[in-house]
C-alpha cells in the first residue's frame, strides 16, 4: 500500500485537535469526576413529553412517511434528468433529512395539542441564554470520549479480523471537485442534520425514553438507535457515545439548543478533518 505523505495541513489539524481535547478532559474532570462536581446533586432540567405510546408511534410514522416520501420525490425528479449517480443517490439521502425534519414539524402542528407538564425542574436561566456556551463544553467534552472509544473499537475490529469501511459521506467529500456541491454538503452536515436528528432523537427518542423506561434504558436504546441508522460498523460504537452524552447533556441543560449546537460542531470538525488530510 503507498504511504501517503502527512502534510503540514494535516499535522497542524492534529494539533489543534489535541490541544481540543486536552480541554474536553478538563472540563470533563471538572463536570463529571472531580470532588466538587461528585458533591453536588445531579441536575436535571429536562421536561418530559407527556404523550402516550400511540402519539409516540405517530410521531414516528411522521418522521418515517415524510423522510420517504422527499427521498421518493427526488429521486424521481432526478431519474427524468437522466440516470442516477453516486451524487444523486447522496441527494436523495440529504432529502430524507428534510423529510424527517418535516415529519417532526407535521407532528408538532397537525396532531391534538396536548401541552407537556415539567416532571424535573425548569431550565436556568444560563442554559436558555448562552446555549452555544454550553454547546462547545459538550462538544469538546465528547471529543476525546469519542476518540478513546474509536480507538478502543476498531481495534476490536481489527482483533476479530472485521473490515469497517468509514462511512461513505468521508469518501464523497475527498473525491467531490465541485463546490457547489461541497458547499451543500457542508450545510446539510452543520445545519440540518443536527437540527433533524437532535429533534428526533433527543426531544423525542429520549425524552419519551426517559419517561417510560428505567434511566440506564432511557439514554442507551435511542443511542443505540441513533448508531444504527447510520448504517456504518466502524462509526456505530463512537456514535452510540456521541448519542448518550448529548442525551446527557440536554437532560442537564433542558436545552435542545444545546445539542443542536454541539452536534453542528461536532459535524463541523469532522468536515474540518477530512478536507485537512487527517482522515487519509
Amino acid at each position: 500500500m503507498p504511504e501517503i505523505p502527512v502534510t503540514s495541513t494535516a499535522i497542524a489539524a492534529i494539533c489543534l485537535e489535541l490541544v481540543m481535547m486536552l480541554a474536553g478532559l478538563v472540563l470533563l474532570w471538572r463536570v463529571a469526576f472531580s470532588p466538587a462536581a461528585r458533591a453536588q446533586p445531579p441536575v436535571k432540567h429536562l421536561t418530559v413529553w407527556a404523550i402516550t405510546w400511540v402519539d409516540f408511534l405517530m410521531f414516528v410514522w411522521y418522521i418515517v412517511l415524510c423522510a420517504l416520501l422527499f427521498q421518493a420525490g427526488v429521486v424521481y425528479a432526478l431519474k427524468k434528468l437522466g440516470p442516477l449517480t453516486e451524487q444523486s443517490q447522496i441527494l436523495a439521502g440529504l432529502a430524507a433529512q428534510v423529510g424527517a425534519l418535516a415529519g417532526c414539524g407535521a407532528f408538532r402542528f397537525l396532531r391534538p395539542f396536548r401541552p407537556t407538564f415539567d416532571y424535573f425542574n425548569p431550565a436556568p436561566e444560563a442554559a436558555q441564554r448562552l446555549p452555544f456556551a454550553a454547546g462547545l463544553v459538550t462538544f469538546l467534552i465528547v471529543l476525546p470520549l469519542l476518540s478513546g472509544t474509536a480507538l478502543v473499537w476498531q481495534g476490536l475490529l481489527e482483533l476479530f479480523g472485521v473490515e469497517a469501511a468509514p462511512q461513505s459521506l468521508v469518501d464523497t467529500f475527498i473525491s467531490n471537485k465541485s463546490p457547489a456541491f461541497a458547499a451543500l454538503l457542508i450545510f446539510f452536515a452543520v445545519v440540518v442534520a443536527p437540527v433533524t436528528e437532535e429533534l428526533v432523537f433527543r426531544r423525542g427518542f429520549f425524552r419519551f425514553a426517559r419517561q417510560h423506561l428505567p434511566r440506564w434504558a432511557g439514554l442507551l436504546v435511542p443511542a443505540l438507535i441513533f448508531g444504527a441508522l447510520h448504517a456504518n460498523l466502524a462509526s456505530f460504537v463512537p456514535l452510540v457515545v456521541l448519542g448518550v452524552v448529548f442525551s446527557l447533556a440536554y437532560e442537564r441543560t433542558g436545552n435542545i439548543a444545546v445539542t443542536m449546537i454541539a452536534h453542528g460542531i461536532f459535524n463541523l470538525n469532522s468536515v474540518f478533518l477530512i478536507y485537512a488530510g487527517v482522515n487519509q
